[in-house]
């Protein structure tokens, strides 16, 4: 029985040398990566256009031509809409309509049309009223690029791409349906999450693109380097010695560089380890974490109470909104 248990114990160490030496040949790159890379995103995040970057760049609502009511923006509406807001396309203020399977459409507020999608020349005219705009030139347009692969970029896709000509090379992306800017990126973003954002999330846009692909390679990437990162901690607990010293009268039995990653290793495990186990949660595992917003059934229900309408005239629009507001939000 005692033999059995012996051979049982060497061959479970030998199980932890194997795997730790291999899994650590497959993923050590990948750690050194992170760790790098990670450091990059504690200084630069990935590009997103903030709120008060969105709002600095609209022009002041032109009251006199708004002649049409929100509800009337909303004929057709089954039910209330998930967004509804009021605001400057060009020249022409327009009431922006997101609907709750996320498609987007824009009705004039002057005449009620329908106002179709928004032309290379309307996106440079929306550039031109951000504050940073000094020679706006259109780029091109695009349906996924490395910087709008996110799927929540997806209901304002095709993307007119605009430079801004300042200093800090400003780009808008404008989205083709709406004719809203939906992302600002400066040539210092776009640079640095080079070695930060992109190496660390592996956002390849042929991957990326495709969201349940990617975040299936980033479980199982990860996954393994848990993996790694555990069979090695193990192992240098087992081949840890306090209190029965080695022949040499160290605490390892190793030298060199080796002795180096066995101490190393002990000491950092439990750091390295919540580094990649904190890594492979935040992609949800399984579907383990239920999400604490309101699901979209929930949203819906909520929404099919009132019907679609905002019981709002014009005149009382005009009274709660000051003369110079460059949006109003009905949602």
């Amino acid at each position: 029985m005692a033999s059995s248990a012996r051979a049982l114990a060497k061959a479970g160490k030998r199980w932890l040398h194997l795997g730790h030496r291999w899994l650590g040949i497959a993923t050590g790159l990948f750690f050194a990566m992170w760790f790098a890379s990670g450091a990059v995103m504690m200084y630069v995040a990935y590009p997103t256009l903030t709120e008060p970057e969105r709002r600095a760049g609209l022009p002041a609502i032109a009251w006199d031509a708004v002649r049409v009511e929100p509800d009337a923006a909303l004929a057709g509406e089954e039910r209330f809409p998930r967004g509804l807001s009021l605001s400057m396309r060009g020249a022409e203020p327009v009431y922006r309509v997101v609907g709750w399977d996320g498609a987007r459409r824009a009705v004039s507020a002057v005449d009620g049309r329908p106002i179709g999608p928004a032309t290379p020349d309307e996106a440079l005219a929306v550039a031109g009223h951000d504050p940073r705009s000094r020679h706006p030139a259109f780029r091109e347009t695009v349906v996924y690029d490395l910087w709008t692969v996110h799927q929540r970029y997806d209901a304002a896709r095709p993307l007119h791409r605009i430079a801004l000509g300042d200093p800090e090379g400003t780009e808008l992306y404008v989205s083709e349906p709406t004719g809203a800017v939906v992302l600002d990126t400066t040539r210092h973003e776009r640079f640095w999450n080079w070695f930060g954002a992109v190496p660390h999330w592996l956002y390849v846009t042929p991957l990326r693109a495709k969201a349940d692909l990617w975040r299936m390679v980033i479980l199982w990437v990860s996954g393994i380097a848990v993996v790694s990162g555990v069979t090695g901690f193990a192992l240098g607990l087992v081949r840890l010695r306090l209190a029965r010293r080695y022949p040499s009268g160290a605490a390892t039995p190793y030298r060199g560089l080796a002795r180096w990653h066995h101490v190393g290793g002990l000491v950092g495990g439990l750091a390295l380890l919540s580094f990649v186990v904190s890594g492979w949660l935040s992609m949800n595992p399984n579907r383990w974490f239920s999400p604490s917003a309101p699901t979209q059934a929930m949203l819906e229900r909520y929404a099919d109470a009132p019907g679609a309408r905002t019981g709002l005239d014009l005149a009382s629009i005009r009274g709660q909104a000051c003369a110079a507001a460059a949006e109003v939000r009905f949602t």
